[in-house]
C-alpha cells in the first residue's frame, strides 16, 4: 500500500461524556507512533466527507478509521446519522460515497470505531451492503466499545457476515460493554483489524 492513512472524529460532543477528548487524545498517539498520516476533527457529515474526498486528492486512501457514536446500522456526528440509507442513490450523502470509493482500492479498510455499527440483523447487512458498494474491507463493532473494544469483525466485497445476531447483546437484548474477555476484542490502542477478523 502506498496511499494514506486517515481518521475522522466526532469533534463535537454532542450527545456528552467528553468522549471527544479520548478521540482528539487517540489521534494524536496515532500520529506520533505514526500508525495514521493525517487526522481531521468534524462537526458534521458533510465536513468529513468533503475532507475525506479531498485531502491530499493525487492519493489513494489505504484506511480510514472514525470514531465517534454509533447505533446498529449507525454510525453518528453531531447526531446526524449515516448508514443504511446512504447506500441510496437519492440520499445527500450518496455522491459523497461514490467520490469516496473512486480513493479507495480493494485492498483499503474502512473501521468505524464505534459502538454498536454491525450488531444485529440490520448491522449486519450494513456490514455487507457497504463492503459490497466501496468494493473494499468495512470492519466495526457488535458491542458497546471504550478502552476496550469488543466484537470486531470485517467484511470484503461478496462476503457475508459470520458473527451471530445475538453477539453484543445480553438475554434481555441490551447492549453489552466491550471487556476483554469477549469476542474479537481490541483496545483502544490497537491500529489493525487483526487478520482473519
Amino acid at each position: 500500500m502506498s496511499g494514506i492513512r486517515v481518521m475522522t472524529y466526532d469533534s463535537t460532543d454532542w450527545a456528552g461524556g467528553g468522549l471527544t477528548k479520548s478521540w482528539f487524545a487517540g489521534g494524536k498517539l496515532y500520529k506520533l507512533f505514526r500508525a495514521l498520516d493525517v487526522v481531521k476533527p468534524v462537526s458534521s457529515w458533510r465536513e468529513a466527507f468533503d475532507w475525506l474526498n479531498t485531502v491530499e486528492a493525487d492519493k489513494k486512501i489505504d484506511m480510514w478509521q472514525f470514531w465517534g457514536h454509533g447505533g446498529p446500522a449507525k454510525i453518528y456526528v453531531n447526531g446526524e446519522t449515516i448508514g443504511q440509507k446512504t447506500l441510496s442513490p437519492n440520499n445527500e450523502f450518496y455522491d459523497d460515497l461514490l467520490t469516496l470509493r473512486d480513493r479507495l482500492h480493494p485492498n483499503s479498510l474502512v473501521w468505524f470505531r464505534s459502538c454498536e455499527v454491525f450488531n444485529g440483523p440490520s448491522g449486519k447487512k450494513f456490514a455487507k451492503d457497504l463492503a459490497d458498494f466501496l468494493g473494499c474491507r468495512v470492519a466495526a463493532h457488535t458491542f458497546i466499545v471504550g478502552p476496550f473494544q469488543s466484537g470486531l469483525h470485517s467484511v470484503r466485497p461478496g462476503q457475508g457476515p459470520s458473527w451471530p445476531d445475538s453477539e453484543g447483546r445480553d438475554a434481555s437484548g441490551k447492549g453489552k460493554v466491550s471487556m476483554p474477555w469477549y469476542t474479537n476484542t481490541v483496545t483502544c490502542v490497537t491500529g489493525n483489524v487483526p487478520k482473519g477478523w
